[in-house]
């Protein structure tokens, strides 16, 4: 492979990526606002009723959707000429699936004797979520071919629709049901607009073929597994934290999950890049594969450490989105979670790495290993840290990091041995010169507002990168390019 086609390889990987940054960078505030309103208009009942139907709905549709969300992607990216095929196939399994999914979910729901506006939420929210799979399966068809620029500006709009479709309704007065019917309706224009801007892929011609369902299945099972485990996880967390955890500290890591979510984006929206084209090169060129891993790998750590221990030395900020005073014991939660952040953003590209590689099975294993260690320790550190700092979340806190070592350490027993070479160790080093520089500014500076010491921080990370020469001019127009050229 030419230099000019290894070099095109990693700019895809990039451009994608920043693509999904910065749509995410614009969501991100949309999102905050509509929940900001929705809370305040509807009240807590309501809005709890909300959440509930949200939360069942969507672990219901992870077994319509079966992990079509990597397969997809990846299969179109391997095998462009079944697009039609591999999209058609893929409706009409979700389509399928769908109506014994929300048959149990409502059944179930009247079998627990919900609240009616609960039950009447769900069946809006699984209306909801069958619009929205369908406009999923196009956002993967277009990942599949490497063109998340479209994706990325549909989804801005989408979510500016939300806010446009909401703000009258609840200033109108609307309640609950109303949202969702409004909300139903963008998700159904949704659906309709992604499937008319395919056109612009030239997909050869839809055909539904069993083979192809049997493909994705296939396929989607690591996928699937792997979101099972996690969902499973988090349920394990929150099982234990409301046995053994005050409603207070239930709050406090509620608001920690909450900032810390807004941290992953950059790291999830290079995953979502990052798979399809690891997928194709596994396929056509191992060398070029193995160096665009170790890009991802080599970045990933420049971006985690200046986020890690930003979090860690200035909680404050994040939690006065919340509340400074009632929420500020979630402090304590974000600076034990900033070594959370330092290792995920690790394993988040070692599990793309290692879902195209063909080795998912012992991923998912290891995965639910990490489950049975939070269920294991749970129960013993969140009464401990209840009864000794009043803040039982720091438990699950502590036991979020073990689980993310244990996913980082074999996660490098793993992958392939090559990824982790000199220029990685170096980077690394450099990164965390960088956060000690961090931390010396921080330091330095204790006393005055957090709110000019973080930028200042952030200053002495990017200095030390500069004066490396991990940042200077090549990358930063390497940066520029990525929206110049294909």
């Amino acid at each position: 492979m030419t230099e000019d086609k290894r070099d095109s390889a990693q700019h895809l990987v990039w451009r994608n990526t920043m693509f999904l940054v910065i749509a995410q960078m614009l969501v991100v505030p949309l999102s905050i606002i509509t929940n900001i309103l929705v809370a305040r208009f509807l009240g807590p009942a309501d809005f709890g009723h909300l959440y509930l139907a949200t939360t069942f709905a969507a672990f219901g549709f992870m077994f319509v959707e079966f992990g079509q969300s990597g397969a997809l992607a990846g299969l179109i990216a391997e095998q462009r000429l079944r697009a039609g095929e591999l999209l058609a196939s893929a409706l009409a399994w979700r389509m399928a699936a769908t109506i014994p999914v929300a048959i149990i979910l409502l059944v179930a729901s009247l079998w627990l004797d919900y609240a009616r506006e609960f039950q009447i939420a769900l069946a809006l929210m699984l209306l909801i979520s069958a619009f929205s799979t369908v406009s999923l399966a196009c956002h993967d068809v277009m990942r599949g071919y490497e063109r998340t620029d479209i994706g990325a500006v549909t989804f801005v709009i989408w979510k500016l629709l939300i806010v446009v479709v909401t703000v009258p309704v609840l200033f109108g007065g609307g309640r609950l049901q109303a949202l969702l019917w409004a909300q139903a309706g963008c998700a159904l224009l949704g659906a309709v607009i992604m499937l008319r801007l395919l056109r612009i892929l030239k997909l050869p011609r839809w055909s539904f073929s069993p083979q192809a369902v049997r493909d994705l299945l296939q396929r989607g099972w690591p996928f699937f597994t792997l979101a099972l485990v996690i969902a499973l996880q988090e349920n394990v967390d929150a099982a234990f934290l409301a046995r053994y955890a005050s409603s207070d500290a239930v709050g406090w890591y509620a608001a920690a999950r909450k900032l810390i979510g807004l941290l992953m984006y950059p790291a999830s929206a290079l995953v979502a890049a990052l798979y399809p084209t690891l997928s194709r090169l596994r396929v056509e060129d191992e060398v070029q594969f193995a160096r665009a891993a170790g890009s991802a790998l080599r970045v990933t750590l420049l971006c985690a450490v200046p986020l890690a221990a930003g979090c860690g030395l200035f909680p404050e900020l994040g939690v006065w989105m919340f509340n400074g005073v009632t929420f500020k014991p979630t402090s304590d939660n974000l600076r034990i979670l900033s070594f959370y952040i330092l290792l995920v953003y690790f394993s988040m590209p070692l599990s793309s790495i290692l879902m195209s590689s063909g080795r998912q099975r012992p991923w998912v294993v290891l995965q639910l290993t990490c489950v049975v260690v939070s269920a294991a320790v749970d129960p013993w550190l969140i009464p401990w840290c209840q009864s000794h700092f009043g803040n039982g979340g720091l438990g699950v806190c502590i036991a979020t990091v073990l689980s993310e070592v244990m996913m980082v350490t074999g996660g490098i027993w793993l992958a392939q041995r090559q990824l982790f070479d000199v220029q990685l160790l170096r980077n690394a080093f450099v990164a965390l010169l960088g956060g000690a520089a961090m931390a010396l500014a921080a330091v330095l500076l204790h006393g005055y507002s957090p709110w000019w010491v973080a930028p200042v921080s952030l200053c002495a990370y990017a200095g030390v990168l500069f004066v490396s020469g991990l940042l200077g001019r090549s990358q930063l127009q390497q940066m520029r390019s990525l929206f110049t050229r294909r």
